[in-house]
């Protein structure tokens, strides 16, 4: 979990902290950035765009998009769907029972009647 930051000194270091050392390390990524991004856009105006189309997708192109589309959603949805499972917290529970305890202890009424009829 995150630290809150209720406490006026906390969040005067955090604001110089932002201002000092991660506004400066922010612009500098920011420049690389930009600046892979220019050589990327200059490159791909000199070099021609050439498509090439192989065996395989010259034949799925003679299929219907019908069967196209329904069978790659199918497939794509039930790979999603086994990938993303919900993990709930539990708490740990402790192994370590001693024996009396372990006696006293009593589960539904079968167990509360045999107690008391050995009293």
């Amino acid at each position: 979990m995150a630290k809150s930051a209720r406490a006026s000194r906390i969040k005067r270091n955090n604001a110089a902290l932002r201002d000092t050392v991660h506004k400066p390390v922010e612009e500098a990524r920011l420049a690389r950035l930009s600046e892979k991004l220019l050589e990327v856009a200059k490159s791909d105006e000199k070099a021609p765009i050439v498509v090439r189309k192989t065996e395989k997708e010259a034949e799925d192109g003679d299929k219907m998009e019908v069967e196209q589309t329904t069978s790659g959603a199918s497939s794509a949805a039930a790979k999603r769907g086994k990938a993303f499972k919900v993990r709930r917290h539990r708490k740990a529970s402790n192994a370590m029972v001693f024996a009396g305890v372990r006696k006293r202890k009593s589960v539904g009424k079968a167990m509360a009647k045999k107690r008391n009829a050995t009293k």
